[in-house]
């Protein structure tokens, strides 16, 4: 599940970086995801996947991926 959700945010921002309008959306009709989204559900998919570690540093590698997207959100929230 973690790989798919990585996977799905690597290729948004694939299509952004080389300008293939087919993938900044998940389907043909849907409005295109904007590079902030993506790269928010990179570091989602990436956390999901470093906490099956069950290591120290498995969790805090999740924990500052879960950090950094939240950081992510509340400058999102505080820019509207």
């Amino acid at each position: 599940m973690a790989g798919t959700v990585t996977a799905i945010g690597a290729l948004v921002l694939a299509g952004w970086v080389f300008e293939i309008h087919p993938l900044k959306s998940l389907m043909p009709n849907f409005v295109a995801m904007q590079p902030w989204t993506a790269i928010s559900i990179v570091l989602a998919g990436m956390a999901l996947f470093s906490v099956t570690f069950e290591t120290t540093t498995g969790r805090l590698a999740s924990a500052c991926l879960a950090s950094a997207l939240g950081i992510i959100v509340a400058l999102a929230f505080i820019q509207h």
